[in-house]
């Protein structure tokens, strides 16, 4: 997203997870969360191995799946949420880009770079228009 407001206005898709951000990455981190249990697990493994190979999260949250990756051995890794609440401290190889996934085309950073995985896990729901693309 290119201006803070955008975020602000009534019917704007991405208002709920500006909202309910915090708190679900939060109850991610429990140790018996869903989402740790069963859903990244699964996710993680479809994934296979990453080593040397480009990630693009959409609606990557606070992060920290896309910075377990680069841990595992993915490269030049870019992550887009719209909240912009990221990890503080990103290992090298992540970058995180505020922006939103209904409007890829204006997100800064990302044009004319290719990627060997794409992630979008959870975020068609919180898109203006989940089936442009």
């Amino acid at each position: 997203m290119s201006d803070d407001s955008q975020a602000d206005s009534p019917g704007d898709s991405s208002r709920p997870w500006l909202e309910l951000a915090p708190d679900y990455e939060r109850a991610r981190t429990r140790e018996d969360s869903l989402d740790r249990i069963v859903e990244w697990p699964a996710q993680r493994d479809l994934l296979g191995d990453v080593t040397g190979r480009s990630v693009l999260d959409l609606g990557c949250g606070n992060g920290g799946k896309l910075a377990e990756l680069v841990r595992d051995g993915a490269t030049a890794s870019v992550g887009v949420d719209v909240s912009g609440n990221f990890l503080s401290d990103p290992p090298p190889g992540v970058e995180f880009i505020r922006g939103d996934l209904s409007e890829l085309e204006s997100v800064p950073g990302l044009a004319g770079r290719r990627f060997d995985r794409i992630l979008v896990l959870q975020s068609f729901g919180y898109a203006k228009d989940p089936v442009r693309r």
